[in-house]
């Protein structure tokens, strides 16, 4: 695993907003593999205010862990995306 398809799973996991055995599915590697590092992502930055894999590519999320929030229905998902969301509509945060 280099760190430029490290990079490359935390920003389709972002940005793109795919899901972890979508992202396995196009870089070619187990359902597990994302998974793993999008934890280690998230591990750094819990330690170290920084990922230093993603540092080292120069990759826009460095800093920012890579979690995304569930919405109770899909409306308010695309709502949110679109820049207004409620609190309460959220249900749970998803590493």
């Amino acid at each position: 695993m280099g760190d430029k398809e490290h990079a490359e799973m935390i920003r389709l996991y972002i940005e793109e907003e795919l899901g972890i055995n979508k992202i396995a599915e196009i870089l070619g590697r187990s359902s597990r593999t994302p998974l793993v590092q999008i934890q280690r992502h998230n591990k750094a930055i819990e330690r170290n205010n920084v990922c230093p894999v993603c540092q080292r590519n120069h990759a826009e999320y460095s800093q920012k862990p890579a979690k995304r929030v569930q919405y109770k229905n899909e409306q308010i998902g695309i709502e949110a995306r679109a820049g207004g969301i409620n609190s309460e509509d959220i249900l749970t945060i998803i590493p």
